[in-house]
């Protein structure tokens, strides 16, 4: 198929920060070539694609700051700099990426929550979590590793069968390296993340494999000490004074952002010349479609369906209630800041909510028990207890959510307990006579149930931030997350409560911010 001369040209004119020989190491596998070649052939051919990017920080953009108004065109993240190539090869198509990051969440949030994180009609879905994921694993049957390997597999099963690509940051100073230290370089969860995209046939991006020799050299362009140590550069364009990382763990806009962008770009232009000596085709469109093999480690099977139920999906989870009404407690605010929720203030209000415990785990990785996460608010004022207890389908232990804490905050949190798989789970929310609150309060507000496929850390700030994502018109998390917290507490989520995982938590979450 002959492309337009024009968008040919310009997917070449790309200028790359990574050495031709940086970017044959960096892309350090091509995987399973088909879904690549039908990105790069609707992007040559000028129509609209759609890219969600899902990961911590660095993929939030963090480090790509600008020192100087000037700078700003450069200094971006490589999120951003990767639209910008693709807008800049095809103008008219009116791309669609979408950054679904968020500082410190490992991907074992995304395992449960991708299906309303990603666009539906995805062609690429980028996973960046060689950074944030834990390092200190043995195994691929640890929880973490089981959560991305569903993560991966969900991806590949979205209805555009999208391209999954692993892009791993590597943060050299974080793993030891200085001017007169060695940096470990296995100090890293792309050891066994790569494994898990091997066996997947997914494209591997690596800055480790692209700079590190560089990086341990010094070398120019590449020295182990990051951005905010020194002192603007002169140029607006590449500057050899410049260090790849703008801290010890984030990337730096002009120079290790950009290097990730180009991971990212010169797949498409590899994909670009297999389609140039062969066209794509019946074959590609075919492999594209094969079923997801057999899971990696066996047994661990991800459920089609989402198991994350926020927000605006929650409503439908009440089959029936008493006193509790559904209700948007920021009316006037954009979709992705509105807070909806199942609100009561009486003792003696009641609401059922019936939803599916059951996982598709199987063999050792079946439980008797599934854990289930009900989200609700915690604040300093008019907050009462309500009972949780399971009805019918399936059973658990009695417990009590509390919505009072002394804290000037009104957060999301997280109540966690253990229910017997069962496809029509029906759990009893009851408000109580017994209050916390020294006003003597009632209210009790219900935001959100999560029933969790083996291990899930998360905030219930952040759980906030991630509802009802697959939206195209919902902004970027890291935005959403800033203006919360710059409107200052309110109905629901601005920080991260105490009552949520605390740093040094199994999986570290909220150390890698």
């Amino acid at each position: 198929m002959q492309y337009a001369a024009g968008r040919v040209q310009r997917l070449w004119q790309h200028q790359h920060f990574l050495s031709r020989r940086s970017l044959d190491r960096g892309l350090f596998s091509l995987g399973d070539r088909a879904r690549m070649r039908r990105f790069a052939h609707k992007l040559l051919s000028g129509q609209p694609l759609s890219v969600t990017a899902l990961g911590g920080s660095v993929t939030s953009g963090n480090g790509a700051y600008a020192r100087r108004p000037e700078d700003q065109p450069l200094s971006v993240g490589y999120v951003k700099r990767f639209e910008q190539f693709l807008q800049a090869v095809s103008p008219e198509a009116g791309h669609v990426v979408k950054n679904s990051a968020l500082s410190g969440v490992t991907s074992g949030v995304y395992s449960v929550c991708a299906n309303d994180m990603v666009q539906r009609d995805a062609d690429l879905v980028i996973l960046e979590f060689g950074m944030n994921d834990p390092t200190d694993l043995a195994g691929f049957r640890r929880q973490e590793r089981l959560g991305f390997e569903r993560l991966v597999r969900k991806a590949l099963e979205f209805p555009n069968r999208p391209a999954v690509v692993i892009l791993n940051h590597y943060a050299y100073i974080i793993a030891g390296g200085s001017h007169n230290t060695t940096g470990d370089f296995l100090m890293t969860a792309e050891n066994e993340l790569d494994v898990i995209g091997q066996y997947y046939g997914l494209p591997l991006l690596s800055i480790r494999a692209a700079a590190y020799h560089l990086m341990r050299a010094n070398a120019t362009g590449f020295k182990s000490e990051h951005g905010r140590q020194k002192s603007s550069a002169t140029s607006t364009h590449v500057c050899s004074a410049h260090p790849p990382s703008a801290d010890p763990i984030h990337p730096y806009g002009k120079t290790g952002h950009w290097a990730l962008a180009d991971l990212l770009v010169a797949l498409i232009q590899e994909s670009a010349l297999s389609l140039a000596q062969a066209p794509l085709g019946a074959a590609d469109e075919a492999e594209a479609q094969e079923p997801v093999p057999e899971p990696m480690v066996a047994g661990n099977y991800h459920r089609p369906t989402s198991t994350c139920l926020l927000l605006l999906d929650f409503e439908r989870m009440v089959a029936e209630q008493r006193g509790f009404e559904w209700r948007n407690e920021r009316p006037d605010a954009q979709m992705a800041a509105q807070k909806w929720g199942w609100i009561a203030d009486q003792p003696g209000a009641w609401a059922l909510l019936q939803f599916d415990t059951t996982t598709n785990l199987k063999g050792e990785l079946q439980s008797d028990e599934n854990e289930v996460v009900l989200t609700h608010l915690k604040s300093y004022e008019r907050m009462g207890r309500a009972r949780v207890a399971c009805e019918s389908g399936c059973t658990c232990e009695d417990t009590v959510i509390d919505g009072y804490w002394e804290r000037e905050a009104s957060l999301t949190e997280l109540h966690r307990f253990k229910a017997t798989p069962h496809r029509e789970c029906r759990v009893r929310v009851t408000v109580l006579r017994e209050s916390s609150s020294p006003d003597g309060g009632h209210k009790v507000k219900l935001a959100g149930v999560i029933v969790v496929e083996g291990l899930f850390q998360a905030y219930g700030s952040d759980l906030d931030v991630m509802a009802n994502l697959g939206s195209k018109e919902v902004p970027p998390l890291e935005k959403q997350r800033r203006r919360l917290a710059a409107s200052g507490p309110s109905s629901q989520g601005v920080g991260r409560g105490d009552g949520g995982l605390q740093k040094g938590s199994q999986l570290g979450l909220g150390g890698r911010e």
